[in-house]
C-alpha cells in the first residue's frame, strides 16, 4: 500500500457525511440544515418521497442510518476532530503515511482527543489516497526488526507455478523483476494439479459444409413462407 495524505478544508467537510450514503446525507443537511442532530421523524415521510421521486435505491440499513441521530452526531464529532487538525497541520501534503500517522497521534495527544479505531480509520480515509510514488505503508514492525508492510488488496495477483519448480526461484525470475516490491503470502500458498480438459479430451468436429447450411436455409424459408403474411391478416 502507498498513500499520499493531507488533511484540506474540503476533506474536512466531506466527513460530515458517511461515503456509502453521502448523497443523500448531503440532500438532506441541504434541506434541514442542523436540524438532523434534533431528530429527522418529522421529515421522514418528505425523505421518503425525495428517495422514491429520484428512484434511489438504498439498503434498509443505510435508510435506518439516514434517520439516526446518533448517526449524524458521529459523522459530525469526525468532522469536528479533522478541524482542529486542520487547524495544527492542514494543507501539508505528505508523501509518508506513516509520518503522517505519527504526526495525527501526537496532534490528537496534545489536543487529549481520544477516538476509537473505527473513528480514527474514518478520519484517515477521507484524508488520504493511493499514489504510487507515496512511500510504503508500514503495517508493523517485528520483534526482530523485520518490517511488515500493509497489502494493496487491489495489486494482489496470483501465479500458477509448475509443480517440479521451486516457489522462490520462480518469483524472483518472473516478477520481482517487474515489481520489485512484491512478496509471497505464503498463507495462501496451494499445491494442487490442474487438468486442461480442452487439451487431453477434446474431440475436433469439422464445420459443416456451405452446400449443406445453404439447403437448411432453404428448408426453413420453405417451411416458414406465408407465416408473416398469415399473422399480419390476423
Amino acid at each position: 500500500m502507498r498513500l499520499k495524505a493531507n488533511i484540506t478544508q474540503g476533506a474536512v467537510e466531506a466527513l460530515r457525511f458517511h461515503k456509502s450514503i453521502q448523497d443523500e446525507m448531503r440532500w438532506i443537511y441541504g434541506e434541514y440544515g442542523d436540524k438532523v442532530y434534533n431528530g429527522l421523524k418529522t421529515f421522514k415521510e418528505d425523505i421518503g418521497k425525495w428517495l422514491e421521486k429520484n428512484e434511489i435505491k438504498i439498503t434498509a440499513a443505510n435508510k435506518k442510518k439516514l434517520f439516526d441521530r446518533k448517526f449524524w452526531e458521529t459523522q459530525k464529532k469526525g468532522m469536528e476532530t479533522a478541524r482542529k487538525l486542520f487547524e495544527k497541520m492542514g494543507n501539508r501534503e505528505y508523501i509518508n503515511f506513516n509520518l503522517f500517522q505519527r504526526d495525527v497521534d501526537k496532534f490528537l495527544k496534545s489536543l487529549e482527543i481520544k477516538l476509537s479505531n473505527p473513528e480514527k480509520k474514518a478520519i484517515l480515509n477521507a484524508v488520504s489516497w493511493k499514489d504510487e510514488e507515496a512511500e510504503p505503508v508500514i503495517k508493523k514492525t517485528e520483534k526482530d526488526e523485520t518490517i511488515v508492510y500493509e497489502p494493496d488488496s487491489d495489486l494482489r495477483d496470483s501465479e500458477n507455478v509448475p509443480l517440479d519448480e521451486d516457489i522462490e526461484t520462480y518469483f524472483e525470475r518472473e516478477v520481482l523483476q517487474y515489481v520489485p516490491d512484491a512478496w509471497i503470502d505464503h498463507s495462501k500458498t496451494v499445491k494442487g494439479y490442474e487438468i486442461s480438459f480442452t487439451r487431453y479430451f477434446y474431440n475436433y468436429e469439422p464445420p459443416r459444409g456451405l452446400e449443406e447450411i445453404a439447403a437448411d436455409i432453404e428448408k426453413l424459408q420453405g417451411e416458414t413462407e406465408g407465416l408473416l403474411e398469415e399473422f399480419i391478416n390476423v
